[in-house]
This record gives C-alpha cells, sequence and structure tokens, in this order.
C-alpha cells in the first residue's frame, strides 16, 4: 500500500469514519498480510502443526515453520514432519549437531558455556561421555569412544577428580620439596590452580568433590598441623576455608563423596580387617562404619549418580576384578575380568574403568 493511501485511512479513522467502511478500502490480501504480521485471524492458524496431517490438499495448506509435507498432493492431505537432517523434539523440528538444547538428541542440553558441534558439547565444560585419567604421569581427557584424547596437564598429576558439573578436575600433584599438593585444571586445560600450597613434607592426597560443587575433600598430613597427624579434610573449591573431618591411617586411600552429600567411602586397612576394606564416614561427625563383608580385600570405591550402590576392585580368585555392592554394606557382586579404578557414567548406565594391561575400558 502506498503512503499517501495509508494516510488517508488514517485521517478517516481519526475523524470517526465508520471503521468498518474505512477497511473496506483495504484488499483483502493487504488486510489478510496485516493480520498474519499480527499474529490475528486465520493467517496465524492456517498452518499445519508438526507430525498432524492436512498440508497440502485441495486447501492447499501449509506447515508450521521448520516443517515440511510429506506424501501431500493437490488432492490428498499429507503430514506434517521435519525437514532433512531435523529431528522432531516435542513440537518442533530442531538440528540435533548444534542445538545446545538438544545436542545429540532431544533434551540433551549442554551446560553453561558450552556449544554444541557434530552432537557433541564443547567448550566451557566437559563432555558427559568424557573420561579423565593418567598417562605418563599425567592428565588426559578422551571421549568415551575413543576420540579426541587430549593432554590437559604439562606437569605432573596423578589421582583425577571430574567436579559435578564436569567444568573442574581436581587431582594431586608432587612438588619439588616432595610435598603433594590438590590442584584443579579446568576441563579445557586452562586455569591450572594449587589449592593446598603445602609446605616441605606436607601430603595432600585423593580429592573428592562435594555433589555440589563447592567443597573438596581430601586425606592429607600438613606439616603445621603435625599434632594433628594424618587426617580427613574438607575445603572450599577455591581452597580456603580448611576443616578437619577426622582421623586417618596410613593405608587409608580413594576417597570418595556420596551424592547426598553425607558421607566420604574409602578403602582402608584397619587393625583386625587383615586386607583392604571399604569404610563409610560421616562428613558431620567422622563415625566410621565399614561397608564390606571382610571375606576379602575391597578397594577404590565409586558411588553411583543415584547413591544406591558402590563400584569396587575387589579381589576375588586371586585376582582383582570390578565389583558393586549395596550402598549400605553387605556382600558384592563380581561384573568383570581383570581390572581397578571403577567410575560411573553420569547417567549411572555404565561402568569405565582400567585394565591391567594399560587400557580403558
Amino acid at each position: 500500500m502506498d503512503g499517501s493511501r495509508f494516510d488517508g485511512l488514517t485521517r478517516n479513522l481519526a475523524s470517526g469514519m465508520s471503521r468498518r467502511k474505512t477497511l473496506q478500502g483495504l484488499t483483502f490480501g493487504a488486510l489478510a498480510g496485516l493480520l498474519s504480521c499480527l499474529g490475528l485471524g486465520e493467517a496465524s492458524a492456517a498452518c499445519v502443526k508438526l507430525g498432524e496431517k492436512g498440508c497440502q490438499g485441495p486447501k492447499n495448506k501449509k506447515c508450521c515453520q521448520g516443517a515440511t509435507c510429506q506424501g501431500g498432493t493437490n488432492k490428498r492431505v499429507g503430514k506434517c514432519v521435519c525437514k532433512g537432517s531435523l529431528t522432531k523434539c516435542g513440537t518442533k523440528c530442531v538440528n540435533t549437531q548444534t542445538d545446545p538444547r538438544h545436542c545429540g538428541g532431544c533434551d540433551k542440553a549442554c551446560g553453561p558455556g558450552q556449544t554444541c558441534a557434530r552432537g557433541d558439547c564443547q567448550g566451557g565444560q566437559g563432555k558427559s561421555g568424557e573420561i579423565a585419567f593418567v598417562k605418563d604421569f599425567r592428565i588426559w581427557t578422551i571421549n568415551a569412544d575413543g576420540t579426541e584424547l587430549m593432554q590437559l596437564t604439562t606437569g605432573t598429576g596423578e589421582q583425577p577428580a571430574w567436579s559435578p558439573d564436569r567444568t573442574r578436575i581436581a587431582f594431586m600433584r608432587v612438588g619439588a620439596d616432595n610435598q603433594t599438593d590438590i590442584f584443579t585444571i579446568n576441563a579445557n586445560g586452562t586455569g591450572l590452580t594449587n589449592l593446598t600450597n603445602n609446605t616441605i613434607e606436607s601430603r595432600s592426597n585423593y580429592p573428592t568433590w562435594s555433589p555440589d560443587g563447592r567443597r573438596i575433600a581430601f586425606l592429607g598430613l600438613r606439616v603445621e598441623e603435625i599434632e594433628k597427624g594424618l587426617s580427613f579434610w574438607t575445603m572450599d573449591a577455591d581452597g580456603g576455608n580448611v576443616t578437619r573431618v577426622g582421623e586417618a591411617k596410613t593405608s587409608d586411600r580413594f576417597l570418595a563423596w556420596s551424592p547426598d552429600g553425607t558421607t566420604i567411602a574409602f578403602d582402608g586397612n584397619r587393625p583386625g580387617d587383615g586386607r583392604s576394606q571399604i569404610y563409610a564416614m560421616s562428613v558431620q561427625s567422622g563415625t566410621l562404619t565399614r561397608l564390606s563383608d571382610g571375606t576379602t580385600s575391597d578397594e577404590q570405591p565409586n558411588w553411583s549418580p543415584d547413591g544406591t550402590t558402590i563400584a569396587l576392585s575387589g579381589l576375588r580368585g586371586g585376582a582383582r576384578h570390578i565389583c558393586t555392592m549395596p550402598a549400605g554394606g553387605g556382600g558384592s557382586t563380581t561384573l568383570t575380568g581383570e581390572g581397578g579404578h571403577p567410575a560411573w557414567s553420569p547417567d549411572g548406565s555404565e561402568i569405565v574403568f582400567a585394565g591391567f594391561d594399560g587400557s580403558i575400558a
């Protein structure tokens, strides 16, 4: 519509002329287009929704945005489906290769600061299928399918532990003065930070994250507090507010914080055990409970994401195997052949472990 005609219609409306009579001056096509732009009238309701039948046919109806008509002709109605490589997620067609809200599949959202490329979340944090491990005393990551091997640390590193949001990895490093410290590093290899800054001969080992990611527990001997001996400690994720939880023994190793935040599991050979057993320690009181039944050696506990089960490396028939046991304690079930250092997938459906031949399974 030209500007002069629009101005004339505006003046007519302002002067009180019948709105019905004035609108008759608009062509039907222009009116339909105007209502469509405003989201009014039949123009916005005319499209056929994704997954529904009724497109094309005698009425030549179109599919709503992002969909195409399948099986429709000028005489027969078709069904609206997603175009090309797009995938139906709810009521929308999405590209699961690039959409961070549906990365690799419907409702598989990437984390904060991440992008989606080729169906994988990338950038700010580790991917849900990414594995951290030690090779040549360095921290490495690799996808669960064996792709994208990446060395994170140039200096030494051992005992890697993912933060719950998978943005950082805590690990232990041996220093020049024979001390060991807890460090963190971002999942992309940046932001290396020493959290404990220990003095000569001090020890900090086996870091594990609280389920909310705000605290890190570790096993430590702090020379400046030597009278407290080897102990279980917790600290803020930035290294502040160090708090002693309870006494530890030299045989204690491999800490794992429970998903409900109340308990830290570890393995240790306490007096009377005769071999390594799985223990649970209350974060609040430091009280210990032995979980394994004592019939054989159990080590390296790791909680399932739902907190109901503990994976472990157990001595069975003269060799170490991956086993599981109830989180409340009791007998265990052997799952695999030889292996150690079990870790659960984020959804709890799989367990990854280290083979004694140096492989990851």
